[in-house]
């Protein structure tokens, strides 16, 4: 099996909205919250966090933002959160052929990439 290529790329900063709404009516935004990642090198990433997996795109198709996306289920929130406020420095890590896939973490390579 082949591995992907995956781009490792450090997080300088971050960007935290939410999305609020009442209970008893529908959602008015498509997603529950996004954090906007700044990377090293000037570029920047955003998380989507929707609020089920229906809502969840097959492939991301944005074409009115320069940057990388990842889409991952609101429960993911507040441990993506946790990790990006940890001391650690932390890493956003990009799937070449997969647009919408990505991994934080808080190691320079990705789980699962070593030889």
């Amino acid at each position: 099996m082949k591995k992907l290529t995956t781009e490792s790329i450090e997080i300088n900063d971050f960007v935290l909205t939410y999305f609020g709404g009442a209970s008893r009516t529908k959602h008015p935004f498509k997603y529950r919250a996004i954090i906007t990642l700044r990377l090293n090198g000037g570029r920047k990433a955003r998380l989507y966090f929707h609020p089920d997996e229906t809502s969840m795109p097959g492939f991301d198709k944005m074409t009115n933002f320069d940057g990388s996306a990842a889409h991952f289920l609101i429960e993911d929130y507040p441990n993506i959160v946790e990790l990006l406020r940890s001391k650690k420095t932390t890493y956003f890590h990009k799937k070449e052929k997969w647009p919408t896939m990505a991994v934080i973490s808080t190691d320079e390579t990705e789980v699962g990439t070593e030889d």
